[in-house]
């Protein structure tokens, strides 16, 4: 994976990137350390977050393992309005449980 993200992404060493390539809701559950930031970019097909990782339970791992001052960054295809932003509404409000702040940035808009 390393590999894929240094030739695709130009990825570049840095003593402060640690990746860890394993299953992220385990990882959650055992991990002591805490962290500045956390990215979940994790998709099980084309559009979809597994299961596991968009409950209430795994938000509130991804808070505990953060430090005080620390960001989790999340991205979730979605609709923004509508029946289809269903899944993006129930996350935020999970979001808006667990964290003092929630923001969200679309990043592209199809205007049909």
């Amino acid at each position: 994976m390393k590999k894929i993200a240094e030739d695709y992404f130009l990825l570049e060493e840095n003593e402060h990137l640690h990746i860890i390539h394993t299953d992220a809701r385990y990882y959650l559950n055992q991990v002591e350390k805490k962290y500045d930031v956390i990215l979940g970019d994790v998709f099980s097909q084309l559009r979809t977050v597994p299961f596991q990782l968009s409950t209430y339970e795994a938000i509130q791992k991804k808070y505990d393992v953060l430090k005080e001052d620390g960001v989790v960054i999340e991205n979730i295809i979605s609709s923004l309005s509508g029946e289809t932003s269903m899944y993006l509404q129930s996350q935020y409000y999970m979001f808006s449980q667990i964290f003092d702040k929630v923001y969200m940035y679309p990043s592209h808009t199809d205007p049909t």
